[in-house]
């Protein structure tokens, strides 16, 4: 009934693979990764290939749960299709580092979620692309608790009725922080808030559709200790990004706001997803997983 690639649990490192889950008739996950260790030594999953397979009910990319701190870096991760579809879903307690990755959502009937974060720690958003796929319900990003670092990604969709780069769950309090992101191509609203005051899109959610809103909304993040800023709203201009090539364009026709509009993050990473430095020549850094510091527009 239920399929998966690999199962990793404890400190342990896996690198360079290609996981292919299959297709079980209940749900299909590429791996399910199990860290109880907190030091910043424990589990890495890094520049792995994950598919997580065609099951008719959940499809997942990676599952990272636990009360550990594992690192996921310079990954890409698909969710595959079925009624629902996760690309990374962060649960329990995890302290994850989520840095440098591609992460589709896939095409859930019902919903697709770029990355469902509902642990209860903090998690570390920096530098992904996030795309939320093509599910009915589409998201990039899907909070289902309150506390995590969200900095420097690149967060969309593609498809769907109803779409939302962020997707605020119930009673939930927003991020720590929302920083230097570019959230574009979500017709329905930028950010889904959760909150019982102004004007509404459905029930009691305030939906932003403009990223000026975004940088000042009626949240816990709207204060000092809990920033969110510098967001911007704009198609970087990728170079192939229908192919799956989501590198900036060499030639000069990707966005300066995205290209050099990224949060110093050196306390959290040093290097793209292509092992390039961060940042690059020009001392900005870029937002999503690729740096780039030739010219842009």
């Amino acid at each position: 009934n239920d399929s998966s690639a690999l199962v990793m649990s404890g400190h342990c490192t896996i690198q360079n693979n290609i996981l292919n889950p299959g297709s079980g008739s209940n749900s299909s996950l590429g791996i399910y990764i199990l860290e109880n260790d907190s030091s910043t030594t424990s589990a890495i999953f890094s520049n792995n290939q994950v598919n997580a397979g065609t099951s008719t009910n959940l499809n997942t990319g990676v599952i990272i749960t636990g009360t550990g701190h594992p690192l996921v870096e310079k990954n890409t991760i698909t969710a595959g299709a079925g009624t629902f579809s996760i690309g990374v879903d962060a649960q329990s307690a995890i302290a994850g580092r989520i840095f440098n990755n591609i992460i589709h959502g896939g095409s859930g009937s019902t919903y697709s979620y770029g990355v469902y974060a509902r642990s209860t720690a903090k998690v570390s958003f920096i530098n992904n692309l996030l795309n939320g796929g093509s599910g009915t319900i589409a998201s990039g990003m899907r909070l289902g608790t309150a506390g995590d670092e969200i900095r420097n990604n690149i967060i969309f969709t593609t498809g769907g009725t109803t779409r939302y780069c962020i997707f605020e769950s119930f009673n939930v309090s927003g991020p720590v922080s929302l920083q230097n992101n570019n959230l574009f191509d979500c017709p329905t609203a930028l950010y889904r808030d959760y909150v019982t005051t102004g004007p509404d899109c459905d029930s009691s959610y305030k939906c932003h559709t403009a990223i000026a809103n975004l940088n000042d909304f009626n949240n816990t993040t709207s204060n000092a200790a809990n920033p969110s800023n510098g967001n911007i709203s704009a198609n970087p201009v990728f170079n192939n990004a229908g192919g799956g090539d989501y590198h900036f364009k060499t030639d000069g026709s990707s966005l300066c706001t995205s290209v050099q509009g990224g949060l110093d993050v050196s306390s959290f990473l040093s290097v793209d997803k292509d092992s390039n430095g961060r940042p690059g020549s020009n001392a900005s850094w870029s937002i999503g997983p690729y740096e780039y510091d030739g010219s842009c527009t």
